[in-house]
């Protein structure tokens, strides 16, 4: 199951899990994705789609040299046409393809209905500044 699509998120509660927890990417328009990295060919289908082939690039990421195709550099339209994918390859990639890239507001109204395996409303973690007074420049 590719993370950090909604379908991942149901199945860990189904499973078991209590809480949610995620990691967001800001777009070139301000929008937050639901992403472990900023870099999106390891779990979207972007390598293979011809019409962003030339937005490949290269950036220093924590020091480091990455060469992809990085959130930042995309509009939140732009990732709508993604389609998730497994980063790893000892994992079952028989969903890769099927899930859209998430925001961070469409997981949010997924947490506030979801309900754990006990029947429990789901949680999420806190943050110390509410999500309505952060702004995006």
């Amino acid at each position: 199951m590719p993370e950090h699509t909604l379908e991942a998120y149901r199945l860990g509660l189904d499973l078991g899990a209590d809480a949610v927890e995620t990691d967001v990417v800001l777009t070139r328009d301000g929008e937050l994705v639901c992403r472990h990295d900023c870099e999106l060919s390891l779990t979207t289908d972007i390598a293979s789609r011809p019409e962003f082939a030339a937005r490949k690039t290269i950036k220093c990421i924590d020091g480091e040299t990455a060469a992809g195709w990085f959130v930042e550099d995309f509009t939140l339209a732009e990732i709508r046409t993604l389609r998730s994918r497994q980063r790893f390859d000892f994992r079952d990639h028989s969903f890769d393809g099927k899930f859209a890239v998430v925001t961070l507001a469409e997981l949010l109204d997924f947490i506030a209905s979801a309900k754990t395996r006990a029947g429990h409303p789901a949680s999420s973690p806190r943050s110390s500044t509410p999500l309505t007074s952060i702004r995006l420049a």
